[in-house]
């Protein structure tokens, strides 16, 4: 049945109580409240499945992760203007139509995974079609085949080589 709420009252259309007040025992059987935890050596041990255990190595790591991200924008920035500034020739259409079967066939395949068809697995990833799917693997391929090309570009202008031992060591850090 229908009731309203008025200044704290409650008013029932039922025939019987119509009009009448009426009054009820509440038992209040849990009251919490949010209570920040201690940032302390504790915590970050915790939160870091003993990976990290002092606050001040935690702010390091923090620090030192803020400004890999930072610098990551800005070498993102750059590599945007120098693609915007290059010219690409026929030999890049190969390149990008060859990354863009291999990132199609990943989609396939995973879609294949789950007993699904492209379409819907494309739906399932929140795109209206699996033309719009494509369109933006193909994006996304246009974009990596250019970026390396760039950057290989870049680094041979400038002179810079990259030996086996430290493309390792720089491998083994990100992983």
């Amino acid at each position: 049945q229908e009731n309203e709420m008025t200044e704290g009252r409650m008013r029932y259309q039922d025939a019987d109580i119509a009009g009448k007040e009426v009054e009820f025992t509440v038992t209040i059987n849990k009251i919490s409240a949010l209570v920040l935890a201690e940032y302390n050596d504790a915590l970050v041990s915790k939160i870091t499945n003993k990976a990290i255990t002092t606050v001040a190595d935690f702010n390091k790591y923090v620090e030192t992760e803020l400004k890999i991200s930072k610098k990551g924008a800005v070498l993102e920035k750059f590599q945007k203007e120098l693609v915007k500034k290059t010219t690409f020739t026929e030999k890049t259409n190969a390149l990008v139509e060859e990354n863009y079967k291999e990132a199609l066939k990943y989609y396939e395949d995973y879609a294949e995974m789950y007993k699904y068809t492209f379409d819907q697995f494309a739906t399932a990833l929140g795109f209206e079609s699996a033309d719009d799917l494509r369109k933006v693997v193909k994006e996304d391929a246009e974009a990596e085949v250019q970026n390396e090309l760039v950057m290989y570009a870049y680094g041979n202008a400038i002179g810079f080589t990259l030996s086996n031992e430290t493309a390792l060591a720089l491998l083994d850090e990100l992983v």
